[in-house]
């Protein structure tokens, strides 16, 4: 992300915030402290991120669309292109690598 230091990423995200996410923000800044808020790794504003926009019911959703994943015809760019976002979705599943190889080959048509 925009070739940041790991400990700017934070604040360069937050600093492009706008309307009811940066009221969010805002708000957890607040709640933390802005110790604790400037102090926040990548990770943990990710996770905070996550659990406000994204609810579990619909990560299960992109969990079982992962697992599940199969190519359409020959169409692999397409196929390779979701395989990706997904895994960006979901780290969990796709690390460490031999999960997300594991999850391609269950996806991967048969002949």
């Amino acid at each position: 992300m925009c070739n940041c230091p790991e400990e700017n990423k934070v604040k360069y995200a937050t600093g492009t915030l706008e309307g009811p996410t940066l009221t969010w923000w805002n708000s957890n800044v607040q709640t933390l402290g802005l110790g604790e808020a400037n102090a926040l790794t990548w990770n943990g504003f990710k996770t905070l991120l996550q659990e406000e926009y994204c609810p579990r019911s619909e990560m299960q959703k992109l969990e079982e669309e992962y697992w599940h994943l199969k190519m359409e015809g020959s169409n692999i760019e397409e196929y390779t292109t979701r395989s990706h976002e997904l895994a960006k979705l979901l780290p969990h599943m796709a690390t460490p690598p031999s999960k997300w190889i594991e999850s391609c080959s269950v996806g991967a048509p048969t002949d």
